[in-house]
């Protein structure tokens, strides 16, 4: 791929294990992994928009946005109830506890639906990226082939 020829990635295709799936991976060397399976598959024009899709992930360092975002998600809310549990006594009436863990449920709930929305967010920024470099028919069309392979709920 001509875009990606001065970075310094590897695209390395392997047989992935259950689901086919193409993904990035950001460390000291970043590398974009493609299932054999979808390289088989898809055409040259869908396999640019996914490999584009990846490299946009790479090049934003999202790996890492998402990992942070995730741990916010799972375990920032319980450790700030945690520290306030400590600097406050829990209430010592029915009622009082009853309102604190539903308050606490909804809290830690709306953290993970953030988290959640914030991962989409990145993949729609992605989704965008790779469509600079291909027609939007190619885009449905990798999808259409994708979805056959089954690493995504077509019904989404």
């Amino acid at each position: 791929m001509p875009e990606l020829k001065d970075k310094d990635i590897k695209i390395i295709s392997a047989d992935v294990p259950l689901k086919a799936n193409l993904f990035a991976l950001k460390k000291r060397k970043s590398a974009i992994i493609i299932d054999n399976r979808i390289l088989n598959q898809l055409s040259d024009k869908e396999l640019r928009f996914f490999i584009m899709h990846e490299y946009s992930h790479i090049r934003d360092n999202d790996p890492f946005k998402i990992q942070i975002a995730s741990l916010c998600a799972i375990a920032l809310v319980p450790l700030i109830v945690s520290i306030l549990l400590d600097i406050f006594s829990l209430p010592n009436n029915v009622i009082a506890i009853i309102t604190f863990v539903v308050l606490f449920v909804i809290v830690y709930l709306s953290g993970l639906a953030g988290a959640f929305k914030y991962k989409r967010h990145i993949e729609l920024k992605c989704d965008a990226y790779g469509f600079k470099f291909v027609g939007k028919k190619d885009i449905n069309n990798a999808f259409q082939q994708l979805a056959k392979l089954e690493p995504i709920n077509n019904k989404k």
